[in-house]
């Protein structure tokens, strides 16, 4: 995980955590984002958290990517 996620072996939750970080990046709660990805994807919105809140600051909208 040099600049990114970990690996997430389940595609529904990967695309949880995705959604739930695009909505962080517009400006969303991390709370409110993580809980309408896991109900819209049918995950738990704590494994969601768990994602979101290891991914790197420029992936929640927070910062630069790095080069």
């Amino acid at each position: 995980m040099p600049h990114g996620l970990p690996y997430i072996a389940s595609k529904r939750l990967f695309k949880a955590v995705m959604f739930s970080l695009s909505m962080q990046q517009e400006g969303t709660h991390p709370d409110i984002a993580d809980s309408r990805a896991a109900e819209y994807w049918g995950c738990s919105s704590l494994q969601v958290a768990s994602y979101t809140v290891a991914a790197p600051p420029w992936m929640r909208g927070k910062g630069e990517p790095p080069d």
